[in-house]
């Protein structure tokens, strides 16, 4: 635990690079999974169409 809060204490940036990107991920997979549902959606109409 000592080393951790140690690393944690000299590495605030490389953390915080860290978080920032996996953030950022999650906030990008959001949209996507809502635009690839819709996807799924139009292709399962246009079969139930027939």
């Amino acid at each position: 635990m000592f080393l951790a809060l140690r690393d944690l204490a000299f590495a605030k940036g490389r953390f915080l690079l860290m978080a920032t990107v996996i953030i950022m991920v999650a906030l990008m997979m959001a949209p996507l999974t809502g635009l690839s549902i819709g996807l799924v959606d139009c292709n399962i109409s246009g079969i139930r169409a027939r």
